[in-house]
């Protein structure tokens, strides 16, 4: 890694300089404040826990994405190569859920989130993938979270990549325009739950980035006019569950409020890492105090994901990660395939007597990283992409099989 950059939507003006001097790593997530990272070998070796690589055949399967799915390829790199394109626009994976064991009756799904075809359901057969050509092929999509189980996400339109596109300025678009998504995992269907009329936004306004936290949410506004942007802030409560908002009582039960640059970007602050969950911590307990690093946690079952950030004296490497707290498991996906892994799989015994493994997934050619994580049964699911400053070409998942990989060499 290089210099990474992370930036929430107001930054858009920033980045045009930015771009000129620096690297940007496109995480999918959006949040206010910046981070260096100088090129370095990242320090997960150091992690002094017991390993296996997932290298034999049989173990694991490559895909990548299409202009309307996935395919089977044997390796990434020798995947049809794909325009590059801004993160904004690129097919890719932006984000992933996982839903809680909480009723121990089934085995959990887990989602992908992938920008410009729809959402990847991970479960006990196949994955599938479900899409709305109306919704995602000419939106970005973005802040996927789960309510009760149930993936929700919001979309807009990035005109940062597209200043040449008019704006369609009529008043059927402006009724029309989703704000917030839910996706029906019965029926493979997507409902809007709140439209941009019902939070009394214009058609040349825009939710580009919030924050929820599971009561509010706290919206960036950028708002185009004559060809230049400006932000504005206001919170959004509902007074019921997101999941019981309808167009029959949205005007009831939508509470919207004033807000402010400093409280949206208080609302998108890294988290410190001495503030994550114990499991978390004991997940990574190994890792060096002076390591910089930066990992986005999400939870299973209700809650959006978190941020958590680690520094110290060492500056001469960053490391990205994406993890995962749930019911039975933790897990840590390194940018560069390093994973650990505590806890069970569902319907399979605790490995190791709780012990934390590590695994290391198949090398990713210069250029290549890995990212979200998603766990149903024993089948783990990593999202892949090739990056090229803020732009991405090629991308998709790996399955690993993780009966292959822990369960046949960490039983107790």
């Amino acid at each position: 890694m290089k210099i990474c950059f992370l930036f929430s939507a107001e930054s858009e003006k920033m980045l045009k300089k930015i771009m000129k001097t620096s690297v940007l790593l496109a995480t999918g997530f959006l949040v206010v404040a910046a981070v260096s990272c100088k090129s370095k070998k990242t320090d997960t070796d150091s992690l002094a826990v017991e390993k296996t690589s997932v290298s034999e055949n049989g173990t694991h399967v490559w895909y990548y994405f299409t202009k309307s799915g996935f395919m089977p390829t044997n390796l990434p790199q020798n995947a049809p190569s794909a325009i590059e394109k801004p993160w904004t626009e690129s097919i890719r994976i932006c984000g992933s859920a996982n839903a809680s064991d909480t009723n121990n009756k089934s085995q959990p799904p887990s989602y992908a989130m992938v920008n410009r075809l729809g959402i990847i359901t991970f479960s006990e057969k196949a994955p599938v993938l479900h899409g709305d050509v109306n919704i995602f092929s000419e939106n970005t999509v973005s802040s996927m979270f789960l309510q009760d189980n149930i993936p929700v996400f919001s979309v807009y339109k990035s005109s940062f990549f597209n200043d040449k596109t008019p704006v369609q300025k009529t008043a059927v678009m402006a009724q029309a325009r989703p704000f917030l998504i839910n996706y029906d995992i019965n029926s493979g269907v997507f409902f809007p739950l709140i439209f941009y009329e019902d939070i009394h936004l214009a058609i040349n306004e825009q939710v580009t980035d919030f924050s929820w936290d599971g009561k509010s949410f706290n919206c960036s506004v950028k708002t185009t006019e004559n060809a230049k942007n400006s932000f504005s802030y206001f919170t959004i409560m509902p007074s019921v569950s997101l999941l019981s908002i309808s167009q029959k009582n949205i005007s009831s039960v939508l509470s919207i409020g004033e807000s402010n640059a400093e409280t949206f970007r208080a609302s998108k602050k890294f988290a410190d890492f001495s503030e994550a969950p114990e499991r978390l911590k004991k997940l990574l307990a190994k890792l060096p105090k002076n390591q910089q690093m930066l990992m986005e946690c999400s939870f299973s079952g209700n809650s959006s994901a978190v941020t958590y950030r680690q520094s110290g004296n060492d500056e001469n490497s960053c490391l990205m990660a994406k993890a995962v707290i749930a019911d039975l498991y933790a897990l840590a996906v390194f940018s560069d395939g390093t994973c650990y892994f505590s806890g069970s799989c569902y319907s399979r015994p605790v490995l190791a007597g709780g012990k934390v493994l590590g695994f290391r997934l198949p090398k990713l050619p210069e250029r290549f990283i890995y990212s979200y994580p998603a766990l149903s049964g024993t089948k783990l699911y990593v999202a892949w992409e090739e990056t090229s400053f803020y732009k991405t070409g090629r991308s998709g998942f790996i399955e690993i099989d993780l009966d292959s990989v822990l369960y046949s060499k960490f039983r107790n």
